[in-house]
């Protein structure tokens, strides 16, 4: 059988314009949330507050969920307990 390609099926996808402006606001929000949370301690609340912005970005964004740890490790290195784990060992 001969293999036939109909241009007329080609199909294109044009990405909406809300598409982007809701990309961009979310990864500015985002990227807030993170500075917020690494320049603050929050005591117990870090390291749910980290697995919620590893869970978001890898939910919202598609990369995975290791990417998504480091920025919560990131993160969590920066708190008040951390250094204090630190201090003791």
């Amino acid at each position: 059988m001969a293999n036939t390609h109909d241009a007329s099926h080609a199909q294109h996808v044009i990405t909406p314009t809300l598409t982007y402006v809701f990309v961009f606001l979310a990864l500015f929000v985002l990227t807030i949330v993170t500075y917020v949370a690494a320049i603050n301690d929050f005591g117990a609340l870090n390291t749910p507050i980290a697995l919620g912005i590893a869970f978001g970005s890898s939910a919202l964004f598609g990369v995975s969920f290791a990417l998504g740890a480091f920025f919560a490790g990131v993160i969590l290195s920066e708190s008040d307990l951390s250094h204090r784990a630190a201090e003791r060992s």
